[in-house]
């Protein structure tokens, strides 16, 4: 898996927080950072596969545990300092950890002294966004196979796992949104990002509220201005699943679309991968002939099976760069 620095926009399909929280989440910072949705899945996994990847807890015991903490009890939980030993020969190591609404401020040091950095645990008080991920990437003593990996402090910490790879996801959906919606907030939805990937998850909500002339143009513009931020970034459209009702699928009803409402929108989606040279994860392919309950939550949201699938089909296409 070549992808370093992924990033997920979309509506709440790009979080899909349905099926694991009764409560509608705005956003995607807003949800608890254990859920086990497709793009938290896929979070998840590209940390594990980063060269070198320990669960913290495999360096040393817990001290204590905290709710909602990404890898459960695989990860490392305390309330003062630790001392580790990192088996590995690298010239950096990154750490993963984890935001708590308490948390404390600590002095990270590498190899006694080599590099150190000083790490605010504390997170915002929103939702779940004080339980956010980030990674700390210093430098480390590369004659050393053997790394010493100290936290100095006190205070709620987490820490994830250590790896020698710097890896990350940010997961910026917003829930109810069009294509417009993320063209207007480029800043603060894409841009303030780095990425190497990125997953769009767009078009189930324009389907309801937008013109096919408009989509077509949003969306053009959306990818023309990703690209210019990087030209070399690989993108991934997600077409909108089957939203039709199980009952009556010939007919639109309420929150439901009709194949025959949705396709131009699915057309335009196509139209635009071919011409800029983009994939797609085709959702209707992904679960055809599966009965829509099996899969789909609601009118148009996935539930735990749908997510399941979706995550190793996103997989597959990751590893397939």
């Amino acid at each position: 898996m070549n992808t370093k620095k992924l990033l997920v926009i979309g509506d709440s399909l790009s979080y899909n927080a349905n099926d694991y929280d009764p409560t509608f989440r705005v956003n995607s910072y807003d949800c608890f950072p254990d859920m086990g949705s497709w793009s938290f899945c896929l979070r998840d996994e590209l940390i594990k596969s980063s060269r070198g990847f320990i669960f913290g807890a495999e360096l040393a015991a817990s001290q204590t545990s905290f709710s909602h903490t990404v890898f459960g009890d695989r990860a490392l939980c305390g309330l003062n300092g630790v001392q580790l030993s990192y088996q590995y020969m690298t010239d950096t190591l990154t750490l993963y950890l984890q935001k708590h609404p308490e948390g404390g401020s600590y002095r990270v040091e590498i190899d006694d002294g080599f590099a150190s950095s000083f790490v605010n645990f504390k997170g915002e008080e929103k939702d779940y966004h004080a339980r956010a991920i980030f990674a700390v990437t210093l430098p480390a003593n590369s004659t050393l196979a053997s790394h010493t990996v100290s936290l100095e402090g006190e205070g709620p910490f987490t820490l994830l796992g250590i790896s020698c790879e710097h890896r990350e996801t940010n997961i910026s959906g917003r829930g109810s949104q069009t294509v417009h919606f993320f063209l207007e907030n480029y800043e603060e939805r894409i841009k303030k990002f780095e990425f190497d990937t990125l997953i769009s998850v767009l078009g189930a909500n324009d389907v309801k509220h937008t013109t096919l002339h408009k989509f077509e143009s949003d969306y053009a513009q959306l990818i023309e201005k990703t690209l210019s931020q990087s030209k070399d970034t690989r993108i991934i459209l997600v077409l909108p699943p089957d939203m039709s009702d199980p009952d009556d699928l010939d007919s639109d009803r309420r929150a439901y679309c009709c194949q025959k409402t949705s396709a131009p929108y699915l057309d335009i989606l196509r139209k635009l991968a071919d011409k800029y040279r983009l994939q797609i994860l085709d959702t209707w392919e992904l679960f055809e002939n599966i009965p829509i309950p099996q899969w789909r939550y609601d009118d148009v949201h996935f539930n735990r099976f749908g997510n399941r699938l979706l995550f190793e089909k996103m997989l597959e296409i990751i590893h397939k760069e």
